[in-house]
């Protein structure tokens, strides 16, 4: 399996504080491991979030997509308007 990028690691530190949710180790890219190079798109990654927070028995913030792509922005120095759902972190956003 791909190691995780510290770009990709900075983007889970921050969804887990922002949206008060935890990652296990590796879980993000491992669900997307079977693609080549292992890959997922920031609306994919958002609805990872979603899940999470519904498993704790919380509400799904109205502006949550806004905040994924909020983290990703930041995490990859890049503007929020230039972070769509649609976007591919590794092979379009450049995260590692």
């Amino acid at each position: 399996m791909r190691r995780m990028g510290l770009e990709l690691l900075d983007i889970q530190f921050q969804l887990e504080k922002r949206f008060r949710i935890k990652f296990r180790p590796g879980e993000i890219v491992a669900r997307w491991r079977h693609r080549v190079p292992p890959d997922f798109t920031v609306g994919e990654l958002h609805g990872l979030v979603c899940r999470k927070i519904r498993r704790l028995g919380r509400a799904v913030p109205a502006d949550s997509l806004r905040g994924v792509r909020e983290v990703v922005a930041c995490a990859l120095a890049l503007k929020v308007e230039e972070v769509s759902d649609a976007a591919w972190l590794v092979r379009e956003l450049g995260a590692g």
